[in-house]
């Protein structure tokens, strides 16, 4: 009867060091990184690590353009300004400086706005093209809670939002659920998409 509680506390040792060491590479990848950004990385308790949702290709194509549309919107404006601005400038006889300022500016916005269209262009065209892929998770995202002291010393329920690539690799990261997220690593998953940025 003496070895039966020896026999429970070993068994639940050995329960406890296995859980430890089964956790998910996306869940340690999590604490890695928040322990590196804790003030107080000791008093760190975890609560719970959860998957909150997954990205397909076509969701991030969709957000892109959605990004980019409204930029284009204020590239558009700025335009037309610069456009209103170079007008008056050669109405009004200023020097010639300030006319090829003005020009110059023009031509500046005009590269901007055509550039943001291209980009726009080429993501419709993915969008709109027979591609298998666009339905393939390229991105998950997770929420760790735990709980941890404050630089004040008040142990504090908090939540922390990873975002891993389909390698597993984390790519972003936010403190709550509102926030932009911060960008580590690579985040859009076609290749061309860079080169027209």
């Amino acid at each position: 009867m003496k070895r039966f509680p020896i026999i429970v506390m070993a068994s639940f040792l050995v329960w406890l060091s296995n859980s430890c060491a089964n956790k998910p590479i996306v869940q340690q990848k999590t604490e890695d990184y928040l322990l590196e950004c804790l003030k107080s990385p000791s008093s760190y308790k975890f609560i719970s690590f959860d998957l909150v949702d997954e990205e397909t290709l076509l969701n991030q194509i969709q957000d892109r353009i959605s990004f980019f549309e409204s930029s284009l919107e204020f590239d558009k404006s700025h335009l037309e300004s610069t456009e209103s601005w170079l007008n008056h400038v050669k109405s009004s006889r200023y020097s010639k400086d300030i006319i090829e300022e003005a020009e110059k500016d023009v031509e500046e916005a005009l590269n901007r706005y055509n550039k943001q269209k291209g980009i726009i262009d080429f993501l419709n065209a993915q969008l709109n093209s027979k591609n298998e892929n666009l339905n393939i998770v390229v991105a998950r995202n997770y929420k760790l809670t735990y709980e941890a002291k404050n630089p004040f010393g008040v142990e504090l329920r908090s939540n922390f939002y990873s975002r891993f690539n389909k390698n597993d690799e984390l790519i972003a990261v936010k403190d709550s659920e509102d926030d932009s997220w911060t960008l580590l690593g690579d985040f859009f998953q076609i290749p061309e998409y860079y080169d027209r940025i």
